[in-house]
C-alpha cells in the first residue's frame, strides 16, 4: 500500500479550513494589513499567514500546551536537520 503524500500547496488551503472549523474553531481573517489568518476557541487564539500553517499552531497547542516553546534539545534538533538539508 502507498503512503498517503501531501504536500502544503493551494490545494491543502480548504480541507485545513475545513479541519479548523470541524474542531470547533472560529477562523476569520485579520485586517489587510497583517493578512494573517486566525483560530479561536475558548483555550486558544493562533495567528499564522496560511490556513495550513494555522492547523499546525492548533496543533502545536493541543498538544504542547502553554509550555510549547522548544527545549535546547529539539533547537539543536532543528539546527542539525537545517544543517543537513542545506537550508
Amino acid at each position: 500500500m502507498d503512503k498517503l503524500t501531501i504536500c502544503n500547496a493551494g490545494n491543502t488551503q480548504a480541507p485545513a479550513l475545513a479541519v479548523l472549523t470541524q474542531m470547533g474553531y472560529a477562523v476569520y481573517a485579520t485586517d489587510a494589513e497583517t493578512s494573517l489568518v486566525v483560530a479561536e476557541n475558548a483555550e486558544h487564539r493562533l495567528l499564522a499567514e496560511d490556513l495550513v500553517t494555522l492547523l499546525g499552531l492548533v496543533t502545536l497547542a493541543k498538544i504542547r500546551g502553554p509550555e510549547w516553546f522548544p527545549t535546547d534539545q529539539e533547537i539543536d534538533d532543528l539546527l542539525r536537520l537545517e544543517l543537513a538539508s542545506g537550508d
